[in-house]
């Protein structure tokens, strides 16, 4: 199946919104509307990224409510329905640290999250989270690292794969986080 985010007229999200998925099935003979109950913020898909695991697409969109300010979107690939996920309750509060950039990725065939948090005082030393959803039903997360990073301009990881983090810097460069040895390269 093919997906794309229709965008919409709505202008309320930074970076547009979308409530319409287009889905179409290789050979097939058109696209299928599938509507959401809610805008769901566009910036969030472009910037964080689409991951495919267990039978759905997973993405991040903005949830207000939450510590994280966001939620992840499953769109089950078989019957095509939406779910909002909550993501779990995070302490990012540390008046040190600023706000967590986001990311979406998967780790042993499971959809996981990642955040990093840059000191306000040192942008090179941060904090990096990585949670994996445990559950879909339940809800429930793991928390599976929990990692300070310091003398790279590392803004997000892009995957995780086995006990590596691959990360793309801020000046453009690509950076492998070895969890055992704690080294980069």
């Amino acid at each position: 199946k093919i997906m794309h985010f229709l965008p919409g007229e709505e202008r309320h999200h930074v970076g547009g919104s979308f409530s319409v998925i287009q889905v179409y099935t290789l050979g097939g003979e058109k696209w299928r509307d599938v509507r959401t109950e809610q805008a769901l913020s566009l910036f969030c898909v472009k910037q964080t990224g689409v991951v495919n695991a267990d039978g759905a697409m997973y993405w991040l969109t903005k949830d207000e409510e939450s510590s994280w300010r966001r939620a992840v979107v499953s769109f089950d690939l078989r019957d095509e329905c939406l779910k909002l996920i909550r993501l779990p309750e995070v302490d990012f509060a540390d008046p040190a640290f600023g706000n967590p950039l986001y990311r979406i990725t998967e780790i042993d065939s499971k959809v996981s999250v990642a955040a990093v948090q840059a000191r306000r005082d040192s942008g090179l030393a941060r904090r990096l989270y990585v949670w994996t959803l445990d559950n879909k039903e339940k809800q429930s997360w793991i928390q599976k690292h929990s990692i300070e990073l310091s003398a790279l301009d590392i803004l997000r990881p892009h995957f995780i794969y086995g006990d590596k983090i691959a990360m793309h810097s801020g000046n453009d460069g690509i950076y492998c986080h070895e969890l055992t040895s704690q080294k980069f390269t």
